[in-house]
């Protein structure tokens, strides 16, 4: 767009004739074309721009509208530099509707979380083993998310209550995160180590 001359295009879609001043000539319609011109080439250049930024892994601009309709940032869970942002946008874009174990992993992933993701097999005679969990009908349906214990809260004497864990391994952000995703029949259960 810098390569096209504006001004020579504006002097050509004036009429011809000796009342209208030719180019060159410095005259105040000369500038008025001139200023028409800047203003010309600013819009079509902000019109190239705006086609790019259309696409969500070239935008700049309208990274924050992006985000705006994605919902972002979920959970109160925030990522730094724009090419984080831009990344959380397309990775949200093409994260599809499975809710399978892999799923779990790759949306925690997104949101920069390291889990494990189990899927409890219900117990089977002849293809399950002795010593494996007695999951039956009633875990159908339930994941277990491993992660790591990132910031325990100790039971303290004097401040803490009855009924209150030993220590308490909560993610909020994860949880919120997974729980959002999940479908309504599943039931998510999260194991802090």
């Amino acid at each position: 767009m810098a390569n096209i001359n504006y001004k020579s295009i504006l002097y050509k879609l004036i009429p011809r004739g000796f009342i209208y001043p030719q180019e060159g000539m410095g005259s105040d319609f000369e500038k008025l074309l001139c200023g028409i011109s800047e203003e010309s080439k600013r819009i079509d250049c902000d019109a190239t721009d705006l086609l790019n930024e259309i696409m969500p892994d070239q935008t700049g601009r309208f990274l924050e509208d992006w985000e705006r309709v994605l919902g972002l940032p979920l959970c109160g869970v925030q990522l730094g530099s724009r090419e984080e942002r831009r990344d959380m946008v397309l990775a949200m874009l093409n994260l599809g509707e499975f809710t399978n174990d892999e799923f779990f992993k790759t949306i925690a992933a997104i949101f920069g979380f390291d889990v494990e993701v189990v899927v409890p097999t219900p117990f089977r005679v002849g293809s399950s083993s002795v010593g494996d969990r007695l999951n039956g009908e009633a875990q159908r349906g339930t994941v277990i998310i491993k992660a790591t214990c990132e910031n325990p809260q100790l039971f303290r004497v004097g401040e803490s209550g009855a009924g209150e864990r030993l220590i308490d391994c909560s993610n909020e952000g994860l949880e919120c995160i997974i729980n959002t995703f999940k479908h309504s029949w599943q039931y998510v259960v999260f194991d802090y180590s």
